[in-house]
């Protein structure tokens, strides 16, 4: 069970099965003094860098970004002067493609504010004063994409470790476009039964989103080999980069809505007519598709294994058996305050980003009063 924990810590840091459970935290990082090794970027003379004084440990973080941002400026650098677009293309390569499945997210997921505030003006009698549909369905499209992203995030997230990352993903690319295409082609025989496809295709396409967060952050965080130093000092970093993507999904919808309305409204301006608010808001979901079906293919034919040989190299050990459940109990044991302070974190974060993101356009109404209701 020790050898587990500290195989958790760090990928090279082995101890033999019959070494005592440490009984802290602290003791299992001090552990690692049978290997004798005490690696740079974790350790500052002899001591690991979490417990450091503040102050000593705040010069010892601002080195180590020095020295390691130098050093990727040299290796930039170098790669410019043989061809100028490849750092371009190893962004590209390592961070765009990676988080292209949040950058779709992104764009469809706040979306709902957007179209919803052109749904205000060209549908009123449904989406204001609920004379032709049914307000209970026209609110439920508020907020079932991030009911579907709840269940996705449940569902996914399990079969990502049961099959792989890389099934996972491709998985969350097929339902994100089949939900984008029903969110495109959307109909009914009356208009409230418009809206009941239309809440319905946001529900799809929310299960696929929550995969998609899940699988990833598991991706980009298990780019290079456990335990090594690109792992240590950059996981965080590559995580982060993959999830600034859903930014720029944000605006691009912005962009593509604003083009969509210049060509199907011939006015120019609002107020927006029936017809060219519908051709708008499919028209948007239109081209997310074409990205989305690309992505399905890519992840599909032309993705390598997730997490591939990398991981493999320290896999084989969990095969034993009762080792995912021994290794388990032992970060719910001796890790559990970060879990919930993490969790917790992430919690608040969220219920503010998504519910700003989310009923943006009733904030910005009930903010400015001359903005018709």
């Amino acid at each position: 069970m020790h050898e587990a924990l500290v195989w958790f810590i760090r990928g090279s840091c082995t101890l033999s099965m019959s070494a005592p459970v440490q009984p802290s935290e602290h003791a299992v990082f001090t552990s690692c003094d049978q290997l004798q090794s005490r690696p740079s970027e974790s350790y500052a003379e002899g001591v690991y860098w979490a417990d450091l004084p503040a102050a000593k440990r705040t010069r010892w973080m601002l080195q180590q970004q020095r020295e390691e941002a130098s050093k990727e400026a040299a290796a930039v650098w170098t790669v410019f002067k043989q061809d100028p677009l490849e750092p371009f293309v190893i962004f590209w390569e390592h961070y765009v493609i990676s988080g292209l499945g949040i950058f779709t997210a992104g764009y469809v997921l706040f979306s709902i504010s957007n179209v919803h505030t052109l749904f205000d003006q060209s549908y009123g009698p449904c989406w204001q004063t609920y004379t032709e549909c049914s307000e209970v369905w026209t609110q439920t499209t508020d907020y079932f994409q991030v009911v579907g992203i709840i269940l996705g995030q449940l569902t996914v997230g399990f079969l990502g470790d049961w099959l792989g990352r890389r099934w996972g993903m491709i998985q969350d690319a097929v339902v994100m476009l089949l939900g984008t295409i029903m969110l495109a082609v959307a109909t009914g025989t009356t208009t409230n039964g418009w809206v009941i496809m239309y809440a319905i295709s946001q529900l799809v396409f929310g299960f696929g989103v929550g995969g998609e967060y899940p699988m990833t952050g598991a991706q980009a965080a298990e780019k290079e080999l456990p335990g090594s130093k690109a792992d240590v000092l950059h996981r965080g970093r590559n995580v982060a980069l993959a999830f600034t993507m859903q930014g720029w999904g944000q605006l691009a919808n912005l962009g593509v809505l604003m083009v969509g309305l210049l060509a199907f409204n011939s006015k120019g301006s609002g107020p927006y007519s029936h017809g060219a608010a519908g051709a708008t808001y499919r028209f948007s979901f239109g081209c997310i598709a074409v990205l989305i079906a690309w992505m399905a293919y890519y992840r599909t034919w032309r993705m390598k294994p997730v997490p591939g040989s990398k991981m493999q190299r320290v896999k084989p050990a969990d095969k034993e058996a009762g080792r995912e459940a021994a290794s388990f109990k032992l970060l719910v044991t001796h890790f559990w305050h970060r879990l919930i302070g993490t969790s917790v974190s992430w919690y608040c974060n969220d219920f503010l980003f998504y519910g700003n993101a989310t009923f943006r356009n009733s904030f910005i109404r009930y903010g400015q009063p001359m903005i018709p209701r």
